[in-house]
């Protein structure tokens, strides 16, 4: 990871208001996959699965983002249960997790089908890898970073200014 990401992720992070953090990582995820060719259809920031999107070949995909400054994330039982659900309704469950200190990469994007509540670290996410999905993702998001954060990051209401680039699909060079 380059330096300067790092310092965007931990300053990003570390905002002052609590869990802002998380939600602008996840907006900037949903941003990054509208760029890669997939169709973000619903991005939730505080329910059910956090991203609704459908793939290139038409696929659905539930995507439950986690981002942690730790060597593992958490995946709760709303999380599964809303993973599950969305399973029933034909999508395929995907947990993408960026650990803010794995100096290496930065979206692990796995198969969440058959996951339990619990703790899972970047290993985890090794074994099971959509690797077409994640590689597209850390290309992307780095340019994606680069270009949102400086834009939003004084401003007191980050997320709809986000929300908006996401909804009208703005091209970022």
């Amino acid at each position: 990871m380059e330096l300067k990401a790092y310092k965007f992720l931990v300053e990003i992070a570390g905002h002052p208001r609590e869990r802002l953090g998380g939600k602008i990582l996840q907006l900037l995820l949903a941003i990054t996959l509208n760029r890669i060719g997939y169709r973000v259809t619903r991005e939730r920031l505080s329910q059910d699965v956090d991203i609704l999107m459908i793939g290139k070949r038409r696929t659905k995909y539930a995507v439950e983002s986690k981002v942690t400054t730790k060597n593992h994330v958490s995946l709760g039982e709303k999380d599964i249960r809303g993973l599950k659900l969305a399973e029933t309704d034909g999508y395929v469950p995907v947990l993408a997790a960026l650990y803010i200190q794995d100096a290496g990469e930065l979206w692990y994007m796995a198969s969440a089908k058959g996951t339990q509540p619990g703790t899972y670290d970047a290993n985890w996410f090794r074994t099971r890898p959509f690797e077409q999905l994640q590689s597209d993702t850390r290309k992307e998001f780095l340019k994606v970073l680069y270009y949102m954060w400086p834009r939003v990051r004084d401003n007191p209401r980050p997320i709809p200014i986000l929300q908006q680039y996401l909804g009208i699909g703005k091209l970022i060079r």
